[in-house]
């Protein structure tokens, strides 16, 4: 079996944010990106996207990190 290297290529923030109501009543989600340092460490990301969901006007559902990663044989 070939030994693999992972290599993250880009990496976002994604913010899952209330955006209205659908017409069942249920809340509709819209999803917000922001692209990131791929050497960003999770705690400092988390504690980004707290201080912007303090700033938008409606709620988030949740905060997500997206990674794009290049896998190669070594």
């Amino acid at each position: 079996m070939p030994n693999i290297n992972a290599e993250t290529m880009k990496k976002y923030l994604q913010m899952q944010v209330e955006n209205g109501t659908g017409s069942d009543g249920t809340t509709k989600y819209v999803n917000r990106s922001y692209k990131l340092k791929t050497e960003a460490a999770d705690d400092k990301v988390y504690d980004a996207a707290t201080a912007l969901a303090s700033l938008m006007a409606k709620p988030y559902r949740a905060i997500c990190v997206v990674n794009t990663v290049e896998l190669a044989e070594q």
